[in-house]
């Protein structure tokens, strides 16, 4: 009797290990993929808010397990209806949680330019007009006129600007790919702002026959505050900005700086402009007849 009481007690304990083992398997299989979830979340609105002119592409996963994995996420440009390659951005999820690698721009440098890494090209920065800079860059001004291209220039104002009033300052044959609307603070340092230390949201690349531009710019404004609510939980910066903007309708906003695509003959003859304190030409590719370009 004693000996058929003991292997039943032997088998509760067995087929309790059996059942804890396999609700924590599960658990932890239900928890890795909340956080891949989240990850996902967290990659697509951080690029809303803080990657000029980039866009997001395909997800590749490149680990798979249990409880947990990594997923490898591709980024691209769109210049003027030319799309080009960029750096990837590398995800890590687990039970633990998540994290994210390859938002800072990885690049090399020739000692005077940046050249985003596995590209050929080149980086370009923004200047806050609050800031005395030791040098101001405009490359525009060095545009000869005959190149066959297509580009991205970061264009930083004089002052700041509605964007009603940018609107009309930028010529309809070039694109407002993207609007800058605030910065990290970057300690004093009197160094260009990289792109990813830049904040603001989508211009309009190309025009939308059905959809009024008006209607284009409101819809990327309210995704950049949708973006920043669903950050602020895990994002001091992306709170305050919230805090910020939140309070703020479209036409009460006031642009630092833009990021225009457009053909190198059309940048060329918006060089002069008073408004551009300062340009960086970033991306840019060879016009070839089958492609045409947005403008």
């Amino acid at each position: 009797m004693k000996g058929s009481i003991r292997k039943n007690k032997i088998f509760i304990r067995v087929v309790l290990i059996v059942v804890i083992g396999t609700g924590l398997i599960i658990g932890g299989m239900k928890l890795a993929t909340s956080n891949s979830e989240k990850l996902d979340s967290i990659l697509l609105n951080q690029m809303i808010i803080n990657a000029p002119n980039l866009e997001l592409g395909s997800r590749m996963k490149a680990e798979n397990g249990i409880f947990g994995g990594q997923f490898i996420y591709k980024r691209y440009k769109d210049i003027d209806g030319y799309i080009i390659p960029w750096t990837d951005v590398t995800g890590n999820y687990s039970v633990f949680g998540q994290d994210s690698v390859g938002f800072m721009q990885l690049n090399n440098s020739n000692g005077t330019h940046d050249f985003v890494e596995g590209t050929s090209q080149k980086m370009m920065k923004f200047y806050n007009q609050d800031i005395a800079y030791e040098k101001v860059v405009t490359e525009l001004k060095t545009i000869l006129g005959n190149e066959n291209l297509v580009m991205e220039a970061a264009i930083s104002f004089d002052k700041t600007y509605s964007l009603e009033r940018i609107r009309k300052m930028v010529p309809e044959n070039l694109n407002i790919a993207w609007l800058w609307l605030d910065q990290d603070d970057n300690g004093g340092q009197l160094e260009a702002l990289a792109p990813d230390h830049v904040y603001g949201f989508e211009g309009l690349q190309k025009p939308n026959e059905k959809v009024p531009s008006d209607d284009v710019y409101q819809g990327n404004y309210n995704n950049f505050l949708s973006a920043l609510e669903v950050l602020r939980e895990d994002s001091a910066k992306a709170a305050t900005l919230h805090d910020k903007y939140s309070k703020l309708k479209l036409k009460q906003l006031k642009f630092k700086g833009m990021v225009l695509t457009g053909q190198a003959t059309s940048c060329k003859n918006l060089s002069d402009q008073k408004f551009i304190r300062a340009s960086e030409i970033g991306a840019t590719a060879d016009i070839v007849p089958y492609i045409k370009p947005y403008k």
